[in-house]
């Protein structure tokens, strides 16, 4: 009801078709474009807490967070009676009002003759042309869980041995009222050699440009209607690209069935592929029952799209590429403070099924996702121990982490199983910009697919493995050379 009204529905049969941009581009002169403007031109920024069960939406009112600077959320199994739900959005309410903030910041960025931005990337407003190639940004807010992104192209030839300057100054207010500007400056020797271009890339820089791109796409209506899997294509020659001129122009003569990889990007196809097996790139099945089921829904992909497209750069990999851990299994010292201060961490797995283990529970987390999986011989005691019952089956149950304690969870040797896996859920989450509600799940749960799939390294049933995309990718790179 009212000026907010969400008039246009979820059309089912648009998933996995080239209509399904439609479903992730707001449609024009909308009041919450409308809307969105007025706040940007005053200096409001808006965050978007969406607990809908229907369709939100959401890239019709997420404008008024991509055009101030905020952020959308999205919880559509939020049920206020359950602790957890509560707990999750608590702390998603605390960090963005405890967090420091600079308003009416205006960012501008330089660069030296022979250069200019191609693109900037962002959540930000401008008002005097394309925000999509600007040179300066406007936001209402800025904090440290958001960044932008800005890519260059030639102008004209840059001559060797001199430098390229690049600057970028941003103005704002600070909480106390004061007005500053803080500025950063690039002096970057112009490169003769392509090795060394290879040589000194930044692999969390180029996972975070094409991420934000490849975002970008899904919702660009002068893209020829962009589809989940051409948008992954594009992301998959951009990975053969580079490494195929790597291959041609840097790496010494070896034999055709190598897959040559620079030092500093070994890991660009394993970030490539999880990038793709992510809830905001993946496809869906086609919606009518007898072809498949829809995976991932308009509304989750609006937000995901906008996390990938205002990560800092240095949460970008670990967003689409989880960590994996074992929870059964935890050493004494584990979710505790060593005698530094610093929090004990259990060993890191790759996020693989060849890691799980029936008998065991295990921790999947990320800024996408954040679960909890129980295997099918999990033992009885440690179930009793970690959630409150022998036998565990969330097709018709519901497990908790985050009940109300009376008292603060006691440190060290007096840790219970609960309370240091929820240290460790609660110390995880606090690391990240953005966090997702705790699932807790077993094998036969409907979610157990959402888990399985998050696993980035296996095959999936639209997905190949790891090992599988390196063929594929080096299969190209032979192609292009023929």
């Amino acid at each position: 009801m009212g000026i907010g009204r969400v008039k246009r529905e979820e059309v089912s049969g648009a998933y996995g078709t080239t209509k399904e941009v439609d479903l992730y581009t707001p449609e024009d002169n909308n009041a919450y474009e409308t809307l969105a403007r007025q706040c940007a031109e005053h200096h409001i920024s808006l965050d978007v807490f969406s607990v809908a069960n229907t369709f939100a939406s959401l890239a019709d009112v997420g404008r008024v967070c991509e055009l101030t600077g905020g952020r959308v959320q999205y919880m559509p199994q939020f049920e206020k009676e359950q602790s957890s739900n509560r707990h999750h959005l608590t702390s998603m309410l605390q960090r963005l009002v405890d967090r420091d903030c600079g308003y009416e910041a205006v960012l501008k960025v330089r660069c030296s003759a022979g250069l200019r931005v191609e693109h900037s990337y962002g959540n930000f407003f401008n008002a005097r042309g394309n925000a999509f190639t600007t040179d300066e940004m406007e936001f209402a807010v800025i904090d440290q869980d958001r960044s932008m992104c800005v890519t260059f192209a030639y102008d004209e030839p840059l001559a060797e041995g001199t430098d390229a300057y690049i600057q970028a100054a941003l103005l704002y207010t600070r909480s106390d009222g004061l007005r500053c500007v803080r500025v950063h400056n690039l002096a970057l020797q112009v490169e003769p050699l392509l090795s060394n271009v290879f040589r000194f890339a930044d692999l969390d820089a180029t996972c975070s440009v094409w991420q934000r791109s490849a975002a970008r796409q899904f919702v660009d209506k002068q893209l020829m209607r962009a589809t989940p899997m051409a948008v992954k294509e594009s992301l998959v020659d951009q990975c053969v690209t580079v490494l195929f001129n790597y291959r041609k122009f840097c790496a010494s003569s070896s034999s055709s069935g190598q897959l040559i990889l620079p030092e500093s990007l070994k890991l660009l196809p394993l970030y490539t592929l999880a990038t793709l097996k992510s809830r905001a790139l993946r496809g869906n099945l086609v919606g009518n029952p007898p072809r498949g089921f829809i995976d991932v829904r308009a509304d989750e992909r609006v937000m995901m799209m906008g996390l990938l497209n205002s990560l800092p750069v240095e949460f970008c990999v670990s967003a689409v590429y989880p960590k994996l851990y074992s929870v059964h299994d935890l050493a004494d010292d584990c979710c505790t403070l060593d005698e530094d201060g610093k929090f004990i961490l259990p060993p890191q797995l790759p996020p693989t099924a060849e890691k799980l283990d029936e008998e065991g529970i295990f921790l999947l987390h990320s800024a996408m996702c954040c679960y909890i999986y129980i295997g099918p011989k999990a033992s009885p005691e440690l179930l009793l121990d970690l959630f409150g019952v022998d036998h565990a089956d969330t097709a018709e149950q519901t497990l908790t982490l985050f009940e109300t304690l009376d008292s603060e969870p006691p440190e060290g040797d007096g840790m219970s199983a609960r309370e240091r896996l929820r240290s460790l859920v609660e110390y995880l989450n606090s690391t990240i910009p953005i966090s997702q509600p705790l699932e807790i799940l077993t094998k036969n749960d409907w979610r157990a697919n959402r888990f399985m799939s998050a696993l980035v390294e296996d095959r999936t049933r639209n997905d190949v493995s790891y090992v599988e995309f390196l063929v594929q990718v080096h299969k190209k790179i032979q192609y292009k050379f023929h």
